[in-house]
């Protein structure tokens, strides 16, 4: 809403006057709009306020379960309770109190995954066998061997990282095709990253 043009000096009489008038007139409902907007914009402001204290809470809670413990066949686990899997590496919260059998990977009746991203896994040994869903850094002293998996499924990403400065890091294929060639891959650049999908039986570099 824009009020009317105001009244000027330069104005005659008669044409100061109608814009005095007008411009008078369209005041109170100015002011209403203005103190919509006011209302509107203090309640996005506690909206905003509300949300960030959500997203504080919940990366501290993601922060939390990045301890969370090795998951046990033989543990009872409480509703809520993280544990981490021994076969992917991700974080999973049970659904259901209880016992099961079941790594949480292959268990989506009582484990629900929290995490969205990759696992980051620091590589200080020269010989790595990798699993989905991990990112890879290299650090240690010497030239490093990292072994896709060996039954990957489609959809499956592994990444890898080089941080330890040499130009001679290895990905194994593992019998599978990699960009196309049943090779393995050597990353020569000195602090290269690769992330690599699993596509058409084919470990492709995207």
């Amino acid at each position: 809403m824009s009020l009317p043009a105001p009244p000027l000096r330069r104005d005659g009489p008669t044409l100061f006057a109608d814009r005095g008038d007008a411009f008078m007139a369209a005041l109170p409902a100015f002011e209403a709009r203005m103190e919509a907007i006011d209302a509107n914009v203090v309640t996005r402001e506690a909206v905003a306020v509300s949300s960030a204290a959500v997203a504080a809470a919940s990366a501290q809670s993601a922060m939390s379960y990045s301890t969370a413990p090795v998951w046990s066949a033989a543990t009872s686990y409480a509703v809520g309770a993280p544990v981490h899997s021994p076969v992917n590496q991700r974080v999973y919260r049970r659904k259901i109190s209880g016992v099961s059998p079941s790594d949480p990977s292959a268990d989506s009746v009582n484990w629900g995954i929290t995490e969205v991203g990759p696992v980051v896994v620091p590589v200080n040994s020269l010989a790595y066998s990798a699993v989905a869903g991990c990112h890879y850094v290299i650090l240690a002293g010497g030239t490093v061997e990292i072994t896709l998996p060996p039954n990957p499924v489609v959809g499956d990403e592994v990444w890898v990282t080089v941080c330890n400065g040499r130009y001679s890091n290895n990905i194994k294929c593992n019998g599978k095709l990699l960009m196309g060639l049943i090779e393995d891959m050597r990353i020569d650049t000195a602090f290269g990253s690769v992330r690599l999908r699993y596509l058409n039986n084919d470990w492709r570099i995207l």
